[in-house]
Parts: C-alpha cells; structure tokens; sequence
C-alpha cells in the first residue's frame, strides 16, 4: 500500500449544541495510510466529539467527512471490529480480540 496516500479527510466540519454551543469550529484533516495519530486538548475541548465523528458514531454535524474506496467504518478485515478505534492495532484469539492502541 502506498503509504502517500490519503484514506480520510475531513472538511470544514463544525458541531454545535443547544443553546448555540460550537463545540468544533471548521476542521480540516487528512490521514495518509498507516499515520499513527493523536487527539490532545483541554477538557472540553471536543476531542471526544471529533472521535465520534470519525468513528461514524455522531452524525449530527455539518461538513464532510470522507473515505477513500476501499476504506470505510464497517471493514471488520482492516478494523477488527472495534468501529469506535479504526486505527487501532487488534490482537485476536479464538474468544477474544484485544484492541492496543
């Protein structure tokens, strides 16, 4: 896989909740294949939110966010079937898997 290339993006994705509290404000971001990333910011800041966003969990927001073909939140092969970390590294046995970050 050509590790250039760019599996998700986001653009210009806000998200405000009643009464009028934005809680993300037109954000633009871009994965290569294989990057390995970090989320950091005050409490409140809305890290959990972008999260959700990206995991396809919180739908309610404005702007686009976009797969590249063959890349989508319900690959159970590249995502072991933990939707809510698609980056995440998995460890399977025959009960179990084991999501590493």
């Amino acid at each position: 896989m050509d590790d250039k290339k760019i599996i998700f993006s986001m653009v210009n994705v806000s998200k405000t909740i009643p009464p009028q509290r934005q809680i993300l404000k037109n954000i633009y971001l871009s994965f290569f294949y294989g990057a390995k990333i970090g989320v950091l910011g005050l409490n409140g800041a809305g890290k959990s939110t972008l999260l959700k966003i990206i995991a396809g969990l919180d739908k309610s927001f404005q702007g686009e966010v976009v797969f590249s073909p063959g890349w989508t939140r319900n690959s159970r092969d590249r995502w072991c079937g933990a939707p809510a970390i698609p980056w995440a590294t998995c460890r399977r046995s025959r009960s179990s898997t084991t999501v590493l970050p």
